[in-house]
């Protein structure tokens, strides 16, 4: 089912600090004037691929916005705010696939990681009186019983889920749901102007089904990529590997164009509409062998015959390969296309 408390949590930032766990955020202490309340910000995932997708849309503009501002601080539940107000990453018009990059959660060196692209935002808002913070998500609390984990306050009260809530698989699956994805939404009261921090998982799938939230892959999609050149091509698989398969069954892809291409977003697909998420690097005019992952949700390579397609990121067929029995064989043999 989806989020059961969308909302939205207005008012200043007073600080911040790092929960560097195995499932870390940057914890934002927020005050709407009368009450703290705590955002959960999410800069690593616990589910391969660990690096999230980032967008920092600057400036930002959305005609729901000046809405935002009319609001008094604190918390609101966006199922009753009127006119209704609610993000999309797909069908909402505020953030776009292609602007979405790959951030790790830090590494050494200046402006590399998601710490370096978001913690300096975090420190201007805090010196600047007139930077207003809207914290799209999940509220939890308040728990008058229970003081904030990291900044001490009571009651404990905060918003976590802000980032795309939509396109995932499993154990997240529950969560998926359409016009409720989270963002964090930065109002600059000195020039009135706005920004947003845009934030998803590479395991996310970005075509859903419009009623559900849930991954939506359709068999045969209209074909958008020239199917006589796509930009990356299926050129090889190993079907029939010696011994075990389960593991050791490989794609090869392509990059047939004079330029690096990233793979956020592509997707290898069997004839089961099981899916592999691709990520990384195709550098120009190479190949590249891609395991399939020894996981059940996975694609297979049936010895029998099968199909092989190639999603690009807005879900259409970059390339697709069918195969016969006798192509499986010999065993042990890549199979050329």
């Amino acid at each position: 089912m989806p989020l059961t408390n969308y909302t939205l949590l207005k008012g200043r930032p007073s600080d911040y600090c790092l929960d560097d766990d195995d499932d870390p955020h940057i914890e934002i202490r927020i005050e709407d004037g009368s009450n703290s309340h705590r955002i959960a910000l999410n800069v690593r995932s616990i589910q391969h691929p660990h690096d999230l997708l980032y967008a920092l849309v600057s400036p930002l503009e959305h005609p729901g916005l000046a809405q935002l501002k009319t609001l008094p601080a604190g918390m609101h539940d966006l199922k009753r705010v009127r006119p209704r107000f609610e993000i999309d990453y797909i069908r909402g018009g505020m953030v776009i696939r292609n602007q979405m990059r790959q951030a790790p959660f830090q590494l050494k060196g200046p402006e590399n990681d998601l710490r370096d692209y978001i913690e300096p935002l975090l420190k201007s808002g805090i010196e600047d009186p007139s930077v207003t913070f809207y914290a799209i998500g999940e509220r939890w609390g308040p728990e008058p019983k229970r003081a904030d984990k990291y900044f001490g306050f009571r009651p404990g009260s905060g918003i976590h889920e802000v980032h795309m809530n939509q396109g995932s698989r499993g154990g997240h699956a529950a969560n998926n749901g359409v016009g409720q994805d989270g963002a964090l939404l930065i109002h600059f009261g000195s020039n009135d102007g706005w920004a947003g921090i845009f934030l998803g998982f590479q395991s996310q799938a970005w075509v859903t089904h419009d009623r559900t939230g849930h991954p939506q892959h359709v068999k045969n999609p209209p074909k958008t990529i020239d199917p006589l050149a796509p930009p990356i091509a299926i050129v090889a698989a190993m079907i029939n590997p010696t011994g075990r398969e389960i593991g050791r069954e490989s794609i090869t892809l392509l990059n047939r164009t004079d330029g690096d291409l990233m793979l956020t977003g592509w997707q290898i697909m069997d004839e089961a509409d099981r899916y592999q998420d691709l990520s990384g690097r195709l550098p120009a005019g190479e190949a590249h062998r891609f395991i399939l992952e020894e996981r059940p949700d996975q694609p297979r390579l049936p010895n029998k015959g099968g199909t092989i397609r190639l999603m690009a990121p807005d879900g259409t067929l970059a390339d697709e390969v069918v195969y016969e029995k006798h192509q499986a064989a010999p065993e042990g043999w890549t199979t050329i296309f």
